[in-house]
């Protein structure tokens, strides 16, 4: 509910703005009239099944059976032998090591890992594609890479969320490209429109405008190529403290 941006039970209520992952069209007619459920999957007996297995957990019908409390699912952390996630800490510590020691024996084990991983966690994973029925057509018909890249951007993350180290990276990367980084709402340092001596740009094409928050000078607006205005906004994250 909260990455949906609704703040209210009584507004997420009959809103119809998700879909159902993993059950079956009863459960669906009956309890969620109208709502999407594209892969279908299990019905009430299991849902049935899995209150019984909780309720197990926690009042055991043998006296003999000592509980220490319903164990950590995994639902939302890492937990070992709980739900998979994505990133776990194989993959994690596999990247740091490439990262920091330009290992590209670690590279490839952290790839590895997260193709398994994927496979674990999504739909998509589940896919493959059928090379044998592929049809190959002419390079000239497409385009190429630097008209592609012309259409990636970063998303929005204020300096202060994220290190400058990380903020001005996206930068001169998005810039190399050809495509365009997002500055965020927490404004954007002048100096950055400078380019350095080595030809790199740390400007972000896409500045943010949050109304009522962050000074902005005509030079930010001018020095953009598309604008964002926020109109309005529960919280941020970042230099600006948490709001509740």
């Amino acid at each position: 509910m909260s990455k949906m941006g609704i703040s209210t039970l009584q507004s997420y209520k009959g809103a119809q703005i998700f879909e159902a992952l993993g059950l079956d069209e009863p459960v669906i007619s009956r309890s969620f009239a109208g709502t999407a459920s594209r892969i279908k999957g299990v019905g009430f007996d299991m849902i049935a099944l899995d209150a019984f297995a909780l309720h197990e957990r926690a009042w055991p019908t043998r006296e003999t059976v000592a509980v220490d409390g319903i164990p950590e699912s995994g639902d939302y952390h890492w937990r070992n032998g709980a739900i998979p996630h994505i990133n776990d800490p194989d993959g994690i510590a596999n990247l740091q090591d490439a990262v920091r020691r330009k290992n590209d024996n670690a590279y490839e084990a952290y790839s590895r890992n997260a193709f398994e991983q994927i496979k674990s966690c999504t739909l998509r994973g589940m896919l493959e594609f059928d090379f044998s029925k592929g049809k190959s057509i002419p390079v000239d018909e497409v385009e190429p890479w630097t008209e592609i890249c012309k259409r990636f951007c970063t998303g929005a993350m204020s300096y202060g969320s994220i290190s400058m180290e990380a903020h001005s990276t996206l930068s001169i990367a998005m810039n190399r490209i050809g495509g365009k980084s997002n500055s965020g709402e927490g404004g954007e340092d002048p100096s950055r429109s400078v380019p350095k001596d080595n030809g790199d740009s740390l400007r972000s094409s896409i500045k943010q405008i949050a109304s009522g928050r962050f000074g902005v000078t005509s030079y930010y607006l001018s020095d953009a190529e598309e604008i964002q205005i926020k109109m309005a906004q529960g919280a941020k994250p970042g230099e600006g403290g948490e709001l509740p």
